[in-house]
């Protein structure tokens, strides 16, 4: 299996960056660039690497921002492995139901992006006659198919909609 670190310096080489304003200049690969094989060499040592697309990423392609909304925190996986050991924390994958039970990151929770707000009670919220009250609120650590997913970004929009603390939530 090939080093995500590796796979992660062949996407940023090879992604064609633009810094236009338009939605456009953030695509990250197109429908050709799907089946493309990439090859890093090392003095002797060359690894190829072979771009396996979730069906979100063949849909759309599209990157996704880090920060989905201001106040979000963006965070990395040492942050999502002590939020599991964190009891005032969840760890939600907001992907849906097939995906999730296919594979996930172990200890995680899955809400899926589309439900997140009828299941704010899960998070640490409590539902009044006409909104949600969040004062105890858990931290809450999304994910989902990764740089082209819009899955956990929905759901972080969808819980600032509803009232949920901005400062509780990591990307």
């Amino acid at each position: 299996m090939i080093n995500l670190v590796a796979l992660a310096l062949v996407l940023l080489i090879n992604a064609p960056f633009s810094y236009a304003k338009s939605e456009e200049s953030l695509r990250l690969f197109s429908k050709e660039e799907t089946k493309k094989q990439y090859t890093i060499n090392r003095g002797e040592e060359s690894i190829t690497v072979t771009r396996k697309l979730t069906p979100c990423a063949l849909n759309r392609g599209w990157l996704q921002p880090m920060i989905p909304a201001p106040g979000i925190t963006p965070v990395g996986s040492a942050e999502v492995l002590k939020a599991l050991n964190d009891q005032n924390s969840m760890v939600i994958d907001m992907r849906l139901i097939e995906q999730y039970e296919k594979e996930t990151i172990p200890h995680s929770v899955n809400i899926q992006y589309g439900e997140i707000t009828s299941r704010m009670d899960e998070l640490g919220c409590q539902k009044s006659s006409t909104q949600w009250r969040c004062d105890s609120a858990k931290k809450i650590y999304g994910f989902c198919n990764g740089p082209t997913c819009p899955q956990s970004i929905d759901g972080f929009k969808a819980l600032l909609k509803a009232g949920f603390p901005k400062e509780t939530l990591n990307n």
